[in-house]
């Protein structure tokens, strides 16, 4: 039973370390670093039990998402400029990928680019109430649940600029 609870363990630890290298690398798609480029990595959570699997872990970060400082602790703040991404209890941050204006500016357009549609699908949906098929009013609601999805998402990032 030692060896199986062993097994278990060292198996929890990968799956958590895969876990944060797949959110680095959705960071690093999220601005188009290219995966060569080194980058520098802060993991944070809310406690020292939930950070243990990435303890001594800088090699498997390095050829996982060419991570060259990795620094991991509890209740660790996010650096101003960092791009973010959590998963669980835990946060990765990345420092230094983006110059903060110009990626307020480019949400900011996003934003004035979405809202409109928003905008547009309500009315569209409001006309075709009691006309037009279940199926196709249902497929609208859903467009116009992702869109909004995405506003929020961008309203949160734009939040976490500040």
């Amino acid at each position: 039973a030692d060896e199986a609870t062993q097994d278990a363990d060292a198996e929890r630890r990968i799956e958590a370390r895969i876990e944060a290298a797949k959110a680095l690398r959705n960071v690093r798609n999220s601005y188009a670093v290219p995966p060569k480029k080194e980058i520098e990595a802060i993991l944070t959570g809310p406690d020292e039990a939930s950070l243990a699997p990435f303890r001594g872990a800088d090699a498997f970060f390095k050829v996982a998402a060419n991570v060259t400082k990795l620094t991991v602790g509890a209740g660790l703040a996010k650096p101003k400029g960092s791009a973010s991404a959590s998963f669980g209890p835990l946060s990765v941050f990345v420092p230094g990928l983006f110059d903060p204006a110009q990626e307020r500016s480019r949400i900011e357009g996003a934003l004035a680019k979405k809202r409109p549609i928003v905008e547009g699908k309500k009315k569209k949906l409001e006309t075709m109430a009691g006309k037009a098929p279940l199926e196709v009013i249902e497929r609208e609601r859903a467009a116009l649940g992702e869109i909004e999805a995405e506003i929020r998402s961008l309203e949160k990032a734009l939040e976490d600029l500040a």
